[in-house]
This record gives C-alpha cells, sequence and structure tokens, in this order.
C-alpha cells in the first residue's frame, strides 16, 4: 500500500498520521506474507491500534475545536472501526482469529475509503482555519 496523492488530504499533520498508519499495515501485511511468530504479529497489530486511537483523537480534538458540522458522524466511524479492530485483537490473542489477507484487504480498504471520504471532507472544513 502506498501513500500517494489519492490519499494525500491537503493537512499536513492528516496527511503526516495516515502515512504512519499505512506504515503500520504495509508491516503487518511483510509479516503475514513472511509467516511471522503470532507474538510478532500481535504485537504490531497492538501498535496499529495504539496509533489509530492516537490518530483518531487528533481528528476528533480538530473536530471539537472548529466545530465541524459532521462531528458526530465522523466519531461514529472511528468507535466502529475501535470496536472491529479490539475485538480483532482480542481474538487474535486468544488464538481465535488469525491475520489472513482477507483482512488485510479489509484494512486497506477501510482505511483508504475513509481517508478519501470522510477524512477530506475534514481536511477541506480545516482550510484556512489556524490551527497552531
Amino acid at each position: 500500500m502506498t501513500f500517494d496523492e489519492k490519499l494525500h488530504v491537503g493537512n499536513r499533520l492528516m496527511d503526516r498520521e495516515h502515512a504512519i498508519l499505512i506504515e503500520y499495515i504495509n508491516t503487518l501485511q511483510g509479516l503475514v506474507d513472511g509467516d511471522s511468530s503470532r507474538h510478532l504479529v500481535g504485537q504490531v497489530l497492538e501498535g496499529l491500534i495504539q496509533y489509530t486511537k492516537t490518530h483518531f483523537y487528533v481528528e476528533e480534538e480538530l473536530m471539537y475545536a472548529f466545530r465541524y458540522p459532521d462531528y458526530v458522524n465522523h466519531i461514529q466511524a472511528h468507535e466502529k472501526f475501535k470496536q472491529t479492530m479490539q475485538q480483532l485483537s482480542s481474538q487474535y490473542k486468544q488464538g481465535e482469529a488469525d491475520i489472513t489477507n482477507e483482512l488485510m484487504d479489509f484494512l486497506k480498504d477501510w482505511l483508504i475509503k475513509h481517508i478519501q471520504k470522510v477524512d477530506r471532507k475534514l481536511a477541506d472544513f480545516l482550510k484556512g482555519k489556524q490551527l497552531d
């Protein structure tokens, strides 16, 4: 997965954080493809989840601070994704689920759609706002 122009939203902070999320996903994909240990895969998965929470927090603070009109819907999308990821992590840790290529495709697809549709609207709204 490449962080290219299709994924740039025009907000430096959001773009930088999206690039880091993509690095996590690429690392996780590499571990899955390389048949790495469950422990290592679990660590990277947990890192992805924690960084996702951090990223969502930053976006939510921006939305709140600037009274973003689609605040509730955007947060609901974040919450649903966080719940899905926490459930996956729990199942993975208990040995009830594996990180498959199908799951990786889901993660990539969700992130791409979220960035291109939901986050781009937020970035457009924030243009011209004083972010200091």
